[in-house]
């Protein structure tokens, strides 16, 4: 595929970028339970069982990760070995959460959390980061760190 891409005119260091963004945040950079400690397949058959019904844009039936752990959150069922509180903790749900995603949210996720707080009577969700990325961005900021960062 890489060669494909060189031969159809993509500049090599384009081309690296695949790499990066592998080692960057391919499987062994995540975090346990990432996916819900659901293997690929698994994922994929839920997926193609749920189907397309009543979905207007293929592309809005995608939820970010960061709302699988909202969503916990708000369920009062987060791992507290890997949230740990600040302060003392409650077994009441939360009302009003705070993500700061370091490295910057994207558009999708803004979106997400918009319609959770329109959608949610008493429950405010406040989205925050470095920065708001988009693919471009994404690529330019890797695109500036040392391939050997993440060997």
């Amino acid at each position: 595929m890489k060669q494909d891409l060189i031969d159809s005119g993509v500049s090599p260091t384009q081309v690296e970028l695949i790499d990066m963004v592998l080692k960057f945040g391919g499987k062994r950079r995540r975090s346990p339970g990432l996916y819900g400690d659901r293997s690929f397949m698994s994922r994929m058959a839920k997926n193609l069982s749920t189907g397309l019904s009543g979905v207007e844009n293929v592309y809005t039936q995608h939820v970010p990760l960061m709302m699988n752990t909202v969503d916990a959150a708000l369920k009062g069922k987060l791992r507290e070995t890997h949230f740990p509180f600040v302060g003392p903790s409650s077994d009441s749900r939360p009302r009003k959460i705070v993500v700061f995603i370091v490295g910057g949210v994207t558009y999708e996720e803004a979106t997400k959390v918009f319609e959770l707080n329109s959608s949610s009577a008493g429950v405010q969700v406040l989205l925050g980061g470095t920065s708001v990325q988009n693919s471009t961005s994404f690529l330019k900021e890797l695109s500036a760190v040392e391939v050997s960062a993440y060997a």
